[in-house]
């Protein structure tokens, strides 16, 4: 009884104390907010054949959380990345009377994985507009995974206008809080 007794009490104390760290480890987490951002800009012009007063477009712009200052910072030692917010705004619009039909989608993916948006209500395009990309069925935690890769990963748009000859820049924010332990 005393060897078994000799044998548990060390094995005990060996896995408390590895615990322990792990717990004192996570003391050290630093949390910072920032700002992934890219722009979209989108050339939407007529196609071959005029299609019934829609306009197809669709591009992407590439981002890396990489680039940016405070990720930099902690770039070996981030352990989580969350999307808390992530909003599309115009930011230019060549012409008025400019109109995203309904349908317009919002694509974020990387690596193996995408979350997409789809906006079910026409989208006036006028300078300094908003959409906020909710997250619904869990579409926050697929682009947190993504962004915890901390590789370049794809915003894309694709979609109906109202109009041709339409330049316009959409810019994506994507607010998060980033998880850094420099242990």
């Amino acid at each position: 009884m005393k060897k078994i007794f000799s044998i548990i009490l060390p094995v005990a104390i060996i896995s408390m104390l590895l615990a322990s760290c792990d717990s004192i480890e996570s003391l050290f987490d630093v949390d910072f907010k920032t700002t992934l951002s890219g722009d979209l800009n989108i050339n939407v012009q007529e196609p071959g054949k005029k299609a019934a007063e829609a306009y197809p477009f669709d591009t992407l712009v590439y981002i890396d959380p990489a680039d940016d200052e405070e990720i930099q910072e902690y770039l070996e030692k981030i352990v989580n990345v969350t999307a808390d917010s992530i909003i599309a705004e115009v930011v230019s619009v060549n012409k008025d009377d400019v109109v995203f039909l309904s349908g317009t989608s919002i694509t974020i993916s990387g690596d193996e994985s995408s979350a997409t948006w789809t906006i079910m209500n026409d989208w006036p395009i006028v300078v300094g507009t908003t959409v906020k990309l909710e997250d619904v069925g869990g579409l926050y935690d697929v682009v947190s995974d993504i962004l915890t890769n901390l590789t370049e990963f794809e915003v894309s748009i694709t979609g109906t206008c109202s109009q041709t000859g339409v330049t316009v820049t959409i810019r994506i924010d994507i607010d998060t809080t980033v998880t850094g332990n420099p242990l």
